[in-house]
């Protein structure tokens, strides 16, 4: 949806008439809102180009065909995140918030520049801008270049050595202390795209913003904001926990793509020049880079994570009454009562709860409404199995006999946090049910 998007509105721009390329523009990144939440920051491409529009008297109705179904999409994730994932979204731009707290500058700056940009293209003609322009945009992009190479410079060799960029989260999910060493991340996308990948996306970045500034395409522009800005935010703070899956879904929708476009590009231009030495290099840079992707993903790209536990789950499942409800007493704040009981709930309709904290059902009548619920399940036919320790049921007098013993196994890939993941761990989970007696 990003990149599509960032395609769809270089085609619409080089002539908005076409009202179906600006429909399609507009619903991509629409439809993006909705799908990731942090992606409200890329309406920083429709502003700058709205203020142009506006500034230069440009404006017409048929640009209503990329603006609004954007807009009202963006509206709609507005909406959604309120009312169906509220605890996410306020988690999510409370951070952003605190941050412009601490750093209002930033904020300050970039309005005040916006201002700034109105005024000049409001009050100055687009001959005397462009020349303006034209003066001074191979100084502007050779400075933007040489600041994006001290910035890699520094996050790969001088950031991850420091005391810096280390914090302790609190992570609730899984009941622990999580150490989240942000100093690192630089090094870390290596683990993904390979060191050598790493550094042709930012010469690649590099050569991007010098083509850029001779032909100035909207969508090489787009491209540019997007891939930079989540590169400079993400990199300098992940912002999520640094495990595997939960770090990479951070670098997935626009920084690794465009440390692969950027690194993709500048390969594809060297063989293209007359120097031989720039034709070989090139060749052997992409030998290089695809034989370190191959040697890392060695013995990881045929691995399935819980092979065959979907069948164990199955069979499991078979075993039990159709008729019949599960309760989990599991304490873990996300444990087996959640990832064993939703599926035999949702695919195989044997009825599973969790009860995370059975001395909470000391309160008030908790305990007693619970007996009452399981004599009615009991009363309408249903059998119910207590899954887990069964000292509650002693304690309440509840009569219960063991009715099975369930173990799975299935192999995953290891969740490392300081390394990157290269061990395939042989897992087993058991679950102990117990039937509770009419």
């Amino acid at each position: 949806l990003l990149w599509a998007g960032v395609w769809a509105l270089g085609m619409w721009w080089t002539d908005r008439s076409r009202r179906a390329w600006g429909l399609l523009a507009g619903l991509l990144w629409g439809e993006m809102m909705l799908t990731r939440i942090d992606m409200f920051f890329v309406w920083g491409v429709p502003l700058l180009l709205l203020v142009w529009l506006w500034t230069r008297g440009e404006t017409r109705r048929r640009d209503g065909w990329y603006f609004l179904p954007l807009f009202l999409l963006t509206l709609h994730s507005f909406a959604h995140a309120w009312w169906q994932s509220r605890p996410y979204f306020l988690n999510t731009f409370g951070l952003g918030l605190n941050l412009l707290r601490r750093f209002a500058i930033v904020p300050v700056a970039a309005l005040f520049l916006l201002v700034l940009l109105a005024v000049l293209f409001r009050r100055y003609p687009r001959r005397a801008l462009a020349a303006h322009w034209m003066r001074w945009q191979r100084p502007a992009v050779i400075v933007a270049m040489a600041v994006i190479l001290l910035l890699a410079a520094y996050a790969w060799f001088v950031r991850p050595y420091g005391q810096a960029g280390v914090r302790v989260w609190n992570n609730w999910f899984a009941a622990e202390q999580v150490t989240v060493a942000d100093r690192e991340n630089l090094q870390r996308l290596g683990w993904y795209l390979s060191p050598l990948g790493v550094w042709l996306g930012v010469m690649g970045s590099c050569w991007l913003l010098w083509r850029w500034q001779r032909g100035r395409r909207l969508e090489m522009g787009a491209t540019l904001f997007v891939g930079l800005f989540f590169s400079l935010l993400y990199l300098w703070r992940l912002q999520n926990n640094p495990i595997l899956i939960y770090g990479l879904r951070r670098y997935v929708p626009a920084v690794m793509p465009f440390a692969i476009l950027a690194g993709a590009g500048l390969l594809a231009w060297l063989p293209a020049r007359r120097q031989k030495w720039a034709r070989v290099g090139g060749i052997a840079l992409v030998l290089l880079w695809l034989g370190g992707l191959a040697w890392g993903a060695r013995g990881l790209v045929r691995q399935v994570d819980a092979r065959g536990l979907v069948a164990q789950l199955d069979a499991a499942a078979n075993e039990l009454p159709a008729a019949s409800v599960l309760l989990f007493n599991d304490p873990a704040p996300v444990g087996l009562g959640d990832f064993m009981g939703m599926p035999l709930q949702f695919l195989h309709q044997r009825y599973a709860f969790t009860l995370h904290d059975v001395a909470q059902l000391a309160r008030g009548d908790l305990a007693a409404r619970l007996q009452g619920a399981i004599r009615g399940w009991q009363a309408e036919g249903y059998a119910v199995y207590w899954v887990g320790d069964p000292a509650w049921l002693t304690e309440q007098g509840v009569s219960f006999s063991p009715a099975a013993d369930i173990t799975l196994r299935a192999g995953t890939l290891e969740g490392s946090r300081d390394h990157r993941p290269r061990q395939i761990l042989a897992r087993e989970w058991a679950l102990t049910l117990y039937e509770i007696e009419p």
